[in-house]
């Protein structure tokens, strides 16, 4: 992650209106700040935070300068999610990428099914309103379907114990892995916002 983050960094400054570049350097820098938290570093992860935090809202503000719109929309999904905390424009637009077809294999449509099925298993600090185990369990299944030698589902597979012989799984809940990391999102922010005042 050290060096995905140096060299996704140095793209970043190389091509400075290129949203792509900074939603993957968002990207890395949030799973750097996961790791960190997961590995007792709490002071380096608030700071990977506020990093993770800057390039979302410039791949956002860089968003119109790319010609394709699915990327266009994955980034309008994540800063509505991990930034404005709006889950149902979040939820719209990732639902809009899901609904591409699936034998396409197109890498956004297996990232939106993703958030989805972590957003309907109730991480990603959304509202309890919000959780609908059906809808996860859709995407999920989409997911083993579709993307099977996926990351992504391996993930599904071994969380959730799945046995290929009886064609079920063993758990019934989604972890909820993301919440941690954002509730210190959620605490930077509104330090800030206090500072401000």
């Amino acid at each position: 992650l050290d060096q995905a983050e140096r060299h996704l960094a140095k793209a970043a400054r190389e091509d400075p209106r290129n949203p792509f570049a900074h939603l993957v350097l968002a990207s890395c820098r949030f799973n750097r700040a996961q790791w960190l938290v997961q590995n007792g570093q709490p002071d380096d992860a608030e700071a990977q935070i506020q990093n993770f935090s800057a390039s979302l809202k410039r791949a956002y503000r860089e968003r119109d300068n790319s010609r394709q719109e699915n990327l266009k929309t994955e980034i309008l999904a994540d800063y509505a999610l991990l930034i404005k905390k709006d889950f149902a424009e979040a939820i719209g637009h990732y639902e809009s990428l899901a609904a591409t077809k699936a034998e396409t294999k197109l890498h956004a449509a297996l990232r939106a099914h993703w958030m989805l099925a972590g957003i309907y298993s109730g991480d990603w600090g959304v509202d309890e309103s919000v959780v609908d185990p059906a809808k996860a369990r859709e995407h999920l299944i989409q997911i083993l379907a579709h993307w099977g030698d996926s990351s992504e589902a391996n993930f599904v597979k071994r969380h959730l114990r799945w046995n290929e012989d009886e064609g079920g799984n063993q758990f019934e809940h989604f972890p909820r892995e993301n919440n941690l990391i954002l509730a210190k999102l959620s605490d930077e922010f509104r330090l800030r916002e206090v500072d401000a005042s």
